[in-house]
């Protein structure tokens, strides 16, 4: 029997930044949402706490995107710059997360779902 599988997976939120040692410091995020299941995903928003950010997400050619049709991807990108607090804290933990609905109605695309990543401070 089929059914209607909203899924979708926020992936490599990297940074080319490992580790930093001043304030001033910027730290490129990249994020990527994949739709890995088999109906539309509509209200796609990816919001990094971290960074206190909503990120606009783009398709391949650049425009942005708020929905995904299955096996399409999207892709966003914020820049932080470290600040004497996170010199002070040593680190610089960010987290991101994806909400969206399914295009079909549903039910929710697996609803949120966060993402770790932590920049250590490096002694100069």
């Amino acid at each position: 029997m089929w059914r209607y599988q909203p899924v979708w997976k926020l992936d490599n939120k990297t940074t080319t930044v490992a580790n930093y040692g001043a304030p001033g410091i910027t730290i490129p995020y990249n994020y990527t949402v994949n739709n890995t299941g088999n109906v539309q995903i509509t209200g796609i928003t990816v919001t990094d706490i971290t960074l206190d950010q909503l990120i606009t997400l783009n398709d391949t050619t650049g425009n942005p995107v708020t929905s995904l049709d299955p096996g399409a991807n999207a892709t966003g990108t914020y820049n932080y710059t470290t600040s004497q607090t996170d010199v002070d804290n040593g680190s610089v933990v960010n987290i991101a997360y994806v909400n969206s609905t399914a295009g079909c109605g549903c039910g929710p695309a697996n609803n949120s779902r966060n993402i770790h990543y932590t920049q250590y401070k490096v002694h100069l």
